[in-house]
Formats: structure tokens, C-alpha cells, sequence
């Protein structure tokens, strides 16, 4: 079950980091908001994108967790430590992208390896 649950977040990393990213993936770009909205109330709208797909990232991959957890443990425990991953994931998850889509620190490789390692370490929460 344990490597069922794994590999379950596996893919949904790669749906919801690739095939639901869709128009985010631009957004979450300064650049593209400076050539398409150079306005000065648009000069931070990157972010709320950046988040949104961080947001849904971090659901999305920590969803198996949270049906484990709520089978196994009851649904009040598994809803707390399933806010603290979806938190600490978001937020992890919105500096790496952030590195690659906008300051250009990271390529593809860094970014999804951090991402397959914030999997790995939320799993690891439940199956040590």
C-alpha cells in the first residue's frame, strides 16, 4: 500500500505540474505580465499565480496522503497534518517555481527534483 500511495503521488505531480498547470505556467512569470500588462497595478499579479499552482500542486500530490491518513488514523488527525503538508508544500513549492520561472537560478531538472524530494519527505512522514 505504502509504494501504491507513492507512486499515486508520482502522478499526480505530473498532472498537476504539467496538464493543469495550463495558463498558469505564463502567469506566474513576471515577464510576461510586463509585456502584456505593463500597467503598475498588474506589476505583482505574477504572484497570485505563482501561488495558485503551488496551492494546487501541493493538494493534488498530497491528496493520498490524506485518504491513508483518514482510513487509517480517523479524519480529524489526517485533516491537520494534511493542512500542515499542503502548507508546507505550497510554499516550497512557489520558491522553487519562482527560482525557474523568474530569476532563472534553476532549469527543469532542479525544479522537478525538488519537487520528486518534497514528495519523497511527505511520504516519508507517514511511512518511516
Amino acid at each position: 500500500m505504502a509504494y501504491l500511495i507513492l507512486f499515486s503521488m508520482l502522478f499526480l505531480h505530473l498532472i498537476a505540474d504539467y496538464n493543469l498547470q495550463g495558463v498558469l505556467a505564463q502567469f506566474k512569470q513576471k515577464k510576461w505580465w510586463k509585456e502584456n500588462y505593463p500597467q503598475a497595478q498588474y506589476k505583482n499579479d505574477w504572484m497570485i499565480a505563482l501561488v495558485e499552482h503551488s496551492f494546487m500542486w501541493s493538494f493534488l500530490v498530497c491528496l493520498p496522503l490524506l485518504g491513508y491518513m483518514g482510513m487509517t488514523s480517523g479524519w480529524d488527525e489526517a485533516g491537520w497534518l494534511f493542512s500542515v503538508l499542503v502548507g508546507f508544500n505550497t510554499v516550497v513549492h512557489a520558491m522553487v517555481d519562482n527560482e525557474k520561472a523568474n530569476k532563472g537560478t534553476f532549469n527543469l531538472i532542479e525544479d522537478q527534483l525538488v519537487h520528486f524530494v518534497q514528495i519523497w519527505a511527505s511520504w516519508m512522514l507517514l511511512f518511516h
